[in-house]
Formats: C-alpha cells, structure tokens, sequence
C-alpha cells in the first residue's frame, strides 16, 4: 500500500492531432478509410496511457478519447430517446434554450464563434435536445471498446516494463561477465539484496508506491563507492553483510524522519 497521496484525474485529455483530423472528417461527414477511427483511437488511447504512466499518475484514464470530440454530444449514441430540433421563434430569443446555449456567449461573441468551429458545436447551434422517446442504455458496444482499449494500454505500459527491466538485467550480466572474465550461476546470488539498499538509499519506500529512477541511481553510485572503498579497509569480510544490513536501517529511518519532517512543514 503506498504511502502518500494517489493521483488520478477527471475529465478529458488533449486529442492527437491525427485522431482530431479523423474526428473532424466524421464531423463534417467526409469519406473516412474504413477501420481507421478504431484504429486511431486505439493508438491514442495507448499513448495517453503510457504518457500518464510516465508522469507518475497512479490511476489512468483513457482522456474520455472513446466520447468523441465533446462530451455533451456523445449521448446521443448511448442512449435512445434523445434527439435534436429546430429552435422556435421564441426559444431562439433565449440564449439558455439552445445546444451550448449561455449568456457568456452574449457576454465573448468573439471567443465563441472561434470555439464553435474549432469543436464543432456550430453545426449544432439553433437546436435544442428533447426526449423524443424511452431512454434506454444501447451503447453497450462502445462502452466495452473503450473497456478493451484501456486494459489493452495499461496492459502494454506493464509489458514495456517488464521488458526493460529483462533488459537491465542483461546488460548487468554481461557487464559482469566482461568483468570476470568468467560466468557462474550464483554469480548474482544477493544481488537483489544489494539492489533494494540501493534504492532505499536513493529515496525509495520500502513500501512501494515513493520514489524516482535518478533516486536509485545516486542510491546505487553511493553504494557502489562505499562498497569499493570497503575492500581498502582491513574490515573482516565476513561482516559485509551486517554492514549492507545496517545501510538498508539507516537508508530507512534516514527516509522517515526527513518524510515526517516535510509533512510537518506543509501541515
């Protein structure tokens, strides 16, 4: 369990500027290469995700990409019974009656009139959705895409971690054999050991859920200096693991007195 606040968001994300070309020719009703909305989609998807991933966010989102260009209009593909008329002569005097309606639209015509066609809303203007009929959910379809899309993403994110860290280690093993000259399996018996000090060291919890890669690489550079500087001495061997027992304690309280001095400085 992580030690600290989670981060998320709400709300949409910026679109691609591919998949906002492909959402514009759907808006304005041109010819558009079969499949090719799924599959923009579904790339964007899988950037935002990795993107989020890379920041730090704890839980991700899809950037709602699976809603389309604006939120307030992808309804009309989930539900039935929602649909759009002309305004009257009277409800057009209203500017609360229309689609995207306000007074601030009185108040910034200039602003307004850019946003309408940059999203698409001036198509829509001087119509007012009405409930034409039983609402029922029928978007089952698109929900479960925008399901699949995710899991898919967040799935890919884990992968390319995986991968690295399979990467790491091999490069590891083959520094280690340049170096010896030789290989043994039990070459990196403890290494692991070895590995949580270092990022301990370096500022990372125990716990999981703190932490950063510069962090662990100063972590390791210390610990690779003191472990150098160890052979110098005349200190016993046979006590090299009490010291790397006592570096991961130290590493640990050290981290939790300078957390709790933080947290007291922001309270």
């Amino acid at each position: 369990m992580a030690n600290r606040i989670m981060t998320t968001h709400v709300g949409s994300l910026i679109r691609p500027p591919k998949f906002v070309e492909v959402l514009h020719k759907l808006e304005n009703k041109e010819p558009v290469e079969p499949g090719l909305y799924d599959k923009t989609l579904t790339q964007s998807v899988a950037d935002v995700v990795r993107q989020q991933a890379e920041v730090g966010v704890d839980i991700v989102s899809d950037g709602e990409f699976g809603k389309g260009r604006n939120w307030a209009f992808y309804v009309h593909g989930r539900l039935s019974g929602i649909g759009a008329r002309p305004l009257t002569p009277e409800e057009a005097k209203d500017p609360l009656a229309s689609v995207g309606g306000g007074r601030d639209r009185e108040a910034f015509p200039e602003y307004y009139a850019e946003a309408d066609k940059a999203t698409g809303l001036a198509s829509r203007l001087g119509n007012r959705f009405v409930c034409n009929g039983p609402i029922k959910y029928v978007g089952q379809k698109e929900l479960q895409r925008d399901i699949d899309n995710l899991k898919a993403a967040v799935a890919k994110v884990k992968v390319g971690l995986f991968v690295f860290m399979a990467f790491c280690a091999t490069l590891f093993a083959v520094l280690q054999v340049a170096d010896a000259g030789s290989a043994a399996a039990d070459r990196g018996l403890q290494k692991e050991f070895e590995a949580i000090i270092a990022a301990v060291i370096g500022g990372c919890l125990l716990t999981g859920g703190f932490g950063s890669v510069i962090g662990a690489a100063l972590g390791a550079l210390i610990f690779g200096v003191v472990q150098i500087g160890i052979g110098y001495t005349a200190i016993d061997n046979n006590w090299y693991r009490v010291f790397l027992g006592g570096m991961l304690l130290a590493a640990v309280l050290f981290n939790n007195y300078v957390r709790r001095r933080v947290a007291l400085g922001r309270a």
